[in-house]
């Protein structure tokens, strides 16, 4: 059923975080809990669900949003990238205006701009095989832009593509590898400075470095449990005067080495128990990236045990998200030095000493893979990091 003004207003009273299907297909109004509303279509891209706001209520009236919606699933329905659409959303909310803006369809009929992927090839064509002496550097310059920057640009018209859509496209490989991510950057800039001298677009887009994302250096480490304590923190766990939440929260921490931010937003719709699955969207990942993690059968029983007091709201840990140093109060009952963030380093010390193989480890952390790295290891190890944190869950419950 459509949701009515009285609805929205009742939501916004509430100040808490809820989503409400509006009954139109895809379209939801997500509440905060400061008071506003968000209308978001929520839609499956690539096997994944994904968000795309579409602006705030009252600002947005409801038929307003219906209507951008259907337009919205249709683009993505069409294969249009997310990012195209978002930026899209951004210019208007008009139905026809934004399929406009996201096919191209302003560019002239007779004299129709290119779009990204065919400059690209024209560009290597035309100059960078001239100009590179070294047959496999040169496959190698082609394939990194083909394998990074098509799959967000390449349908693009030259002269529609915006700054924040090339951050985007690229942001995990200049944060993973400094120097594919330069030159990645470097090359992009070529190949858009190849379609302005040939008039497809009037400037470059590209951003300078300045511009691209910085890492974050980590100074101080997170106090870690000790892998020898781990069995004695899961013994007090069982006893100690905590809330159901806060200790499902930190058996599931030490358990999975999630991050503490994707425990609390863990959605009943993330987990299939039946496969002992947990799958964090890539929204709710500090890579950005969708993160599969196998269930220890400890980790299942801790999930199920909860699941009589929560399941019939939308989060695994109740229907009001508990503040986020909830864990980190609870955690200090037992150690006041200890972190949360820790446990991650309890699991990965223990790998190591038991010789789980690298990229194993880096999955069940969910660690940025090295560029090399990622372009050969197409598979995430399901089934033998599932080992893994089974030898895990038995070493830490057996004491």
């Amino acid at each position: 059923m459509a949701l009515k003004y009285k609805d929205l207003e009742a939501m916004a009273a509430q100040q808490l975080e809820v989503w409400a299907s509006d009954g139109t297909p895809n379209l939801y109004a997500f509440a905060r809990s400061s008071g506003h509303i968000t209308w978001v279509v929520r839609i499956v891209v690539a096997g994944k669900r994904t968000n795309i706001t579409i602006g705030n209520w009252p600002a947005v009236k409801a038929e307003a949003a219906r209507a951008v919606a259907a337009a919205v699933k249709g683009l993505v329905k069409a294969g249009h990238g997310v990012q195209s659409i978002r930026n899209a959303l951004a210019i208007t909310l008009e139905p026809l205006a934004l399929t406009q803006v996201v096919t191209g369809e302003r560019v002239s009929s007779k004299n129709a701009t290119p779009i990204f992927a065919e400059v690209a090839t024209k560009w290597f064509d035309e100059n960078a095989s001239g100009g590179i002496s070294n047959a496999d550097y040169r496959r190698q310059v082609f394939q990194q832009v083909r394998d990074y920057a098509f799959p967000a640009l390449g349908e693009r018209p030259v002269n529609l593509i915006k700054r924040a859509e090339i951050v985007d496209a690229i942001r995990d490989i200049w944060l993973g590898s400094e120097t594919v991510g330069k030159r990645l950057r470097g090359n992009i800039e070529r190949v858009l400075d190849f379609a302005v001298d040939r008039g497809w677009c009037e400037y470059n887009a590209c951003p300078p470095v300045r511009s691209m994302p910085s890492k974050t250096r980590m100074v101080n480490h997170h106090v870690a449990l000790q892998p020898e304590l781990a069995p004695a923190f899961w013994k007090w766990l069982s006893s100690a005067a905590l809330s159901p939440a806060a200790r499902s929260a930190l058996a599931l921490a030490l358990l999975t080495a999630k991050r503490s931010g994707e425990i609390r937003l863990m959605e009943w719709s993330h987990l299939d128990l039946d496969r002992a699955i947990w799958v964090t969207p890539a929204a709710g990942m500090k890579t950005r990236k969708m993160h599969r993690q196998p269930l220890s059968s400890a980790a299942v029983s801790v999930i199920e045990g909860i699941r009589p007091l929560t399941a019939g709201g939308q989060f695994v840990l109740g229907l009001k998200l508990p503040h986020e140093n909830f864990m980190i109060a609870a955690i200090k009952q037992f150690d006041p030095t200890l972190t949360v963030h820790g446990f991650r380093a309890c699991l990965g010390s223990w790998m190591a000493e038991n010789g789980v193989r690298q990229p194993v480890a880096d999955f069940i952390l969910a660690h940025q893979q090295k560029s090399l790295d990622a372009a050969y290891q197409r598979s995430d190890l399901l089934d033998e990091r599932r080992d893994v944190l089974e030898r895990w869950a038995q070493y830490v419950t057996a004491g």
